[in-house]
């Protein structure tokens, strides 16, 4: 009952962000998914029989002839439905089948309330517990940390993928989003599993870490001091120019070629810290903070 009241409140935000569909209707232990996606408007509608783990599409419209709404049966976008039993299979009740989810080896939930995900974009021996955007398929973490844009459009793709909002209709990926933050948020208040947390290996080593929960739903957020280069160095991306947190900076490095040592300099540069004394040969760097400054200098 409390989860059912929950879900009713959220609903009603969230209807109204869309004008194309009726919204996502959470009706748990449904005796009629029909009815219920009558009662909530004309449009296209998601009925998310929670408790039971079931999802159910219908387009809702008004007929004329017999001066009533009637509503019929649609299918779930399969990127939709592979995104629900994702989500029910970590935060949802325990009776989802293995067999009814594509991939979950590699998804675990933790005590931080986060499920943890790795990509491996381009790994062709890796099967990603999702579809990976397509163009970012050959990034790494350096230009991930290096532009705002990067950061942004692939928090986006991260989000649309992992939603299902793929579809390419509009009004059902606004579904898709909608089902995704509702699940979430289900599954934080009830068994404090509500967060994505992603962890991207590129081809070339280099590591980025994104999040994503209710209220990023439709951008995964950039986590500002997880990115590392392919042997684990830290990358310098806000955290650096933060005085609150540029002193996690300071100490030894070694980098694994000079190209390494120079992506890691020229990053640096992009937020205010130099690094002197280096040449395209350099492999080994010391930083210092003194309290309100970090400086680096090649060895």
């Amino acid at each position: 009952m409390k989860i059912l009241a929950f879900s009713v409140v959220l609903f009603s935000f969230l209807a109204s962000t869309s004008a194309e569909a009726a919204g996502v209707v959470v009706c748990n232990y449904c005796f009629s998914p029909k009815d219920a996606a009558i009662n909530s408007g004309t449009g296209y509608t998601l009925v998310l029989d929670y408790d039971s783990q079931k999802l159910y599409a219908y387009e809702v419209e008004y007929d004329r002839e017999l001066k009533r709404y009637r509503a019929v049966t649609n299918q779930v976008p399969e990127s939709i439905n592979q995104s629900f039993l994702r989500g029910m299979s970590i935060s949802g009740p325990s009776a989802i089948t293995e067999r009814n989810m594509k991939s979950r080896d590699f998804m675990v939930a933790t005590d931080s309330g986060s499920v943890n995900i790795i990509l491996r974009p381009g790994d062709p021996n890796y099967s990603n517990p999702i579809q990976f955007p397509d163009a970012f398929r050959n990034s790494n973490a350096y230009e991930v940390v290096n532009s705002a844009s990067v950061r942004g459009l692939l928090g986006q793709a991260l989000a649309r993928e992992l939603a299902g909002a793929t579809t390419g209709n509009p009004t059902w990926d606004s579904l898709a989003f909608q089902l995704q933050s509702i699940i979430l948020s289900i599954g934080g208040s009830t068994i404090g599993v509500g967060s994505y947390r992603f962890l991207i290996i590129w081809q070339n080593g280099t590591r980025t870490v994104y999040t994503i929960d209710p209220s990023t739903i439709t951008e995964a957020r950039y986590v500002n001091g997880e990115s590392r280069d392919d042997v684990g160095n830290l990358l310098p991306d806000a955290n650096i120019a933060n005085p609150d947190t540029a002193g996690g900076y300071a100490g030894e490095y070694r980098f694994s070629s000079g190209g390494s040592f120079g992506s890691w300099q020229g990053s640096a540069g992009i937020y205010g810290v130099p690094v002197s004394n280096g040449s395209s040969s350099s492999t080994g760097m010391a930083c210092g903070w003194d309290g309100a400054n970090l400086t680096c200098k090649a060895k």
